[in-house]
């Protein structure tokens, strides 16, 4: 997956370039003439290359408020990292927006990931949908999903404890009985996998929600519709 990454900085961060490498991705670095974003062709043409764009906390919002307008259209996926403390008190005002995720600078990998990957199951999830009688005959027949044992373990556990919100340390307790980086980034891993099945079932990617900084839940308009 290829993403240009928006910033004033000529040094990037060296916590930055290791999400980088662990996240495997193809990273376009825009310092100089960022101004061209506000060009529409020179924007169109972009796209068809990067389906990801984001705008770390150098980046003003005055400028990026100057260039949503022209960008929004062709780019799949718009990330804005900010330093904003009150980021989860106006997270809903920010998305009105138009930006896809907004993490504050000291967000973990993981949380990351799942943003940029759950982005590339967007298309994947409006091309397949079935009727919900259909579904909802298949949301708690795990075997058409084939998943993995941890995968059926977690889909089960976030079914039981659909009514919360499950931090994903309690997960890792769950399934590895410890927390650590590996761990957390083998269960993002996982959840990612079960999005992806459910979603060559006709599921939305969106029945396992990502509660940025605290957990997975299971939807709960997804949970009322097919239970």
């Amino acid at each position: 997956m290829k993403i240009i990454y928006v910033t004033n900085s000529t040094q990037q961060d060296d916590t930055f370039k290791k999400y980088i490498e662990r996240l495997g991705l193809d990273i376009f670095v825009l310092t100089k003439d960022q101004d061209e974003l506000r060009d529409k062709k020179t924007t169109e043409t972009l796209s068809q290359i990067f389906s990801v764009i984001l705008f770390d906390e150098t980046i003003p919002d005055i400028f990026l408020n100057k260039v949503l307008q022209i960008i929004q259209p062709h780019f799949q996926t718009i990330i804005r990292i900010t330093a904003n403390p009150n980021l989860e008190k106006n997270r809903h005002k920010l998305k009105e927006r138009g930006i896809h995720f907004y993490f504050d600078s000291n967000t973990e990998i993981d949380e990351f990931r799942e943003a940029i990957f759950l982005s590339d199951e967007k298309d994947t999830s409006r091309k397949n949908i079935r009727s919900n009688s259909t579904l909802s005959e298949e949301f708690y027949n795990t075997k058409i999903f084939n998943f993995t044992n941890k995968e059926k373990y977690i889909y089960k556990y976030l079914l039981e404890n659909h009514y919360h919100v499950v931090k994903r340390e309690k997960m890792c307790i769950e399934l590895f009985d410890d927390v650590s980086l590996s761990q957390l980034a083998a269960l993002s891993s996982c959840i990612n996998s079960i999005r992806k099945k459910m979603v060559s079932q006709g599921f939305e990617s969106t029945v396992i929600k990502t509660i940025w900084g605290k957990g997975y839940k299971i939807d709960s308009n997804s949970y009322k519709t097919y239970k």
